[in-house]
């Protein structure tokens, strides 16, 4: 999972994503679905996340900054 989870060079160059999985913050990261689905996993604090959404694009008017909330998250759970 470590490398699922962690950055990979594609083409040379270095690239944000892993298998299929975004890293986050420390050694956290997760599945992200087109409509604000996510699967987040924390393993330094044992935490897993599932988000179930059907969000539209919000149009004109700021969305809910998912990485902040599951951020805040795990430092809740310190």
């Amino acid at each position: 999972m470590a490398t699922a989870g962690s950055r990979q060079v594609i083409g040379g160059e270095t690239v944000d994503y892993g298998y299929m999985f975004w890293p986050m913050h420390g050694r956290s990261y997760a599945a992200e679905g087109i409509f604000g689905q996510y699967l987040f996993i924390d393993p330094d604090k044992q935490l897993v996340v599932a988000m179930w959404s059907a969000q539209a694009k919000p149009l004109n008017r700021a969305g809910l900054n998912e990485y902040t909330f599951l951020q805040a998250l795990s430092d809740h759970f310190k």
